[in-house]
């Protein structure tokens, strides 16, 4: 079953068409999913996207209810404009590292999180606190990660407001960029001493098998950034991703290789 028919199946009981956005897709998953993740090693996500408030005010009041129990840690969304903006902070082997999750595409203005309401960290509304607690965790020591909600689906290249709130994350002290919501790869690479991944493209997917994707793999050392390497990664029927070896392997690094 792909993940789109489970939503759509288990849910469907329980939903009120009040709550429905008027959109053409709207997702939305079980809280079991976090401990799924958490049990396959994932450590935090974000749920800053175009998608956090499909089921409105009370499959939000759902995922903030999730995200005070939850065995992986969720940036980008919460309770408040301050715990949604607020980062995954962790320490590996020394180094402090601060992640934020950004919703930068085309947000309606009930998503947003406020002072005292639920909501997500929107850049086009909350550029200047987003920002702000940015340059914190950077002036405090930490490797800060941006992961930013961003862009026009099936794009290759990134646009020029991509790259503009790029300068803008980095200004505030961000060293890794990654981007997410084209569905496809983009260019990855150095810009202005930080590392941006426009677009990793998706890890899993229900359609589009063999479509190129990527692992992206950062090596820091005291606090900076010493290397990155990527692993290709191409998605089966299922929509399950598996690296990829051979002519696969080749033909990920070509396509990434031209789009950097």
């Amino acid at each position: 079953k792909t993940a789109y028919e489970i939503v759509s199946r288990d849910w469907s009981s329980d939903v009120c068409s009040s709550d429905l956005q008027g959109k053409m897709y709207t997702f939305r998953a079980p809280s079991q999913v976090l401990q799924t993740l958490a049990d396959v090693g994932v450590d935090v996500v974000t749920q800053a996207n175009n998608h956090a408030v499909d089921y409105g005010r009370r499959g939000l009041a759902d995922a903030v209810a999730a995200k005070s129990s939850s065995p992986v840690a969720i940036v980008g969304l919460g309770a408040n404009l301050a715990d949604a903006i607020a980062p995954y902070h962790t320490v590996i082997k020394g180094n402090d590292i601060a992640i934020f999750g950004i919703d930068a595409f085309r947000p309606l203005p009930a998503w947003r999180a406020g002072a005292d309401s639920a909501g997500v960290a929107v850049w086009k509304w909350n550029r200047v606190e987003i920002l702000r607690q940015m340059k914190s965790a950077a002036d405090g020591g930490a490797l800060v990660v941006a992961y930013v909600h961003w862009g026009v689906e099936y794009d290759t290249c990134p646009r020029v407001s991509q790259e503009q709130i790029a300068d803008d994350l980095i200004a505030a002290g961000a060293r890794v960029i990654v981007g997410a919501h084209p569905h496809v790869l983009q260019g990855v690479g150095y810009k202005s001493g930080a590392l941006v991944d426009y677009s990793l493209g998706n890890f899993a997917w229900y359609g589009h098998a063999g479509t190129p994707s990527i692992v992206l793999h950062v090596s820091v050392h005291s606090g900076q950034i010493i290397s990155y390497s990527t692993t290709p990664v191409m998605w089966d029927k299922r929509g399950l991703p598996h690296e990829v070896t051979g002519t696969k392997a080749t033909k990920v690094a070509q396509v990434l290789a031209k789009r950097s």
